[in-house]
């Protein structure tokens, strides 16, 4: 059986070619305790019982403006983003790992036990279950036809979005030692693209789970096990055409959403993941600093190591401004130019952030580890 191990991933940054970014100085940014902008917690809810294990993959989930969470209980909940008022909460009976994928009203879970649900979020109803072959430890994407849920052990399931039957199977064979986790499949057109343990990302066909193009993100380096680790953990991000991917002890990549023709690519080892905007890329490494690079030419603009050995989540973007949490259960909110420190808050004391932010533009949503799910409005000081 395939072993899967939690890396303590503090030990190693890969830093690409290209012009050397500016570093922003942790004593500058915090030396008069005065920061930039004011976060201010709107609202706050105990919106889910909290991740199990490491390896979970229960974000909060926006979509048309409600926020829907998952947790190890079974529930699926779901809040309005604006007033976190609680719309409706259904139960599958069974602790949930990875979900919910969210289309119209039909919400899709996973569970350790490889079970696969899908629940009317109208009535509550499970409308079908399926069976996969491992735990499943990543959000389910849920298309207009078919539903893709990536498990353990290495495969891509592609089930009836109406009934749940097993349309396709990808099985890609995966190394002795991995990191525990999977990236979340992404629907990209008619093909879902999903990050792989050997270090590739494939773009698979949704109607015949054919693969229509794949590219290396992360090779191995070294002949020990441990040091052949090259997960695909990090979502990839589609935007306006483009895919953004990056790899543990691999490569940041922009390729064609189309062919997967290779834009331009740095060394960069991440397993957190990224977000986009129209500028840049914005990616957490393994020692936990921020970067960000040009969106068109990957060349880096800016760092910031604040945070190195705090196991930051992956950032998220919020109009001009990268937020994030990290392990002590803070929330970091810095300048999309240039990196600095704009605010700093502890959301919950006693608790951990694992799973990134998420903006609706107007407020940042944040759940904690615990099961706290908050809202946050940022402003800037000086409108006080």
């Amino acid at each position: 059986m395939r072993r899967l191990f939690t890396l303590l991933l503090t030990s190693l940054v890969l830093v690409g070619c290209g012009a050397s970014p500016e570093r922003t100085s942790p004593a500058d940014d915090l030396r008069d305790g005065q920061l930039e902008v004011v976060a201010e917690r709107e609202w706050h809810r105990r919106a889910s019982s909290g991740v199990q294990t490491h390896g979970d993959a229960l974000p909060p989930v926006l979509v048309d403006g409600v926020i829907h969470v998952a947790d190890r209980r079974g529930r699926i909940s779901a809040y309005s983003a604006e007033s976190g008022r609680l719309q409706w909460r259904h139960g599958i009976g069974e602790g949930v790992s990875g979900g919910p994928g969210i289309s119209d009203n039909l919400a899709v879970v996973g569970t350790r036990k490889g079970r696969v649900f899908a629940v009317d979020t109208d009535s509550g109803e499970t409308l079908w279950e399926a069976r996969a072959s491992s735990e499943v430890l990543a959000v389910p994407a849920v298309g207009n036809e078919i539903v893709v849920v990536r498990t353990a052990d290495g495969r891509a399931y592609g089930f009836s979005r109406d009934a749940g039957s097993r349309r396709w199977l990808q099985d890609v064979s995966v190394p002795a030692l991995s990191l525990r986790g999977t990236g979340n499949p992404v629907i990209a057109g008619d093909r879902v693209l999903i990050g792989f343990e050997n270090g590739q990302l494939q773009a698979i066909s949704l109607g015949g789970g054919s693969v229509d193009w794949q590219v290396t993100v992360s090779e191995p380096r070294g002949s020990a096990d441990l040091d052949r680790v090259r997960d695909v953990d990090a979502t990839p991000v589609v935007f306006e055409g483009t895919v953004y991917v990056v790899g543990y002890r691999g490569d940041l990549l922009a390729l064609s959403a189309e062919r997967g023709d290779v834009y331009w690519d740095r060394e960069l080892s991440s397993h957190a993941g990224l977000d986009v905007d129209a500028e840049r890329v914005y990616v957490t490494d393994d020692r936990g600093g921020i970067w960000a690079l040009d969106r068109r030419t990957g060349a880096a603009i800016w760092r910031q190591s604040d945070t190195q050995g705090l196991q930051p989540t992956s950032p998220a973007v919020h109009g001009d401004k990268v937020v994030f949490g990290d392990e002590t259960g803070r929330m970091t909110v810095l300048s999309a130019q240039d990196g600095r420190i704009l605010a700093r808050v502890r959301v919950a004391d006693a608790d951990s952030i694992s799973q990134a932010p998420v903006s609706d533009g107007e407020g940042v949503h944040v759940l904690t580890d615990n099961g706290l799910l908050m809202r946050y409005h940022l402003r800037d000081r000086d409108t006080e």
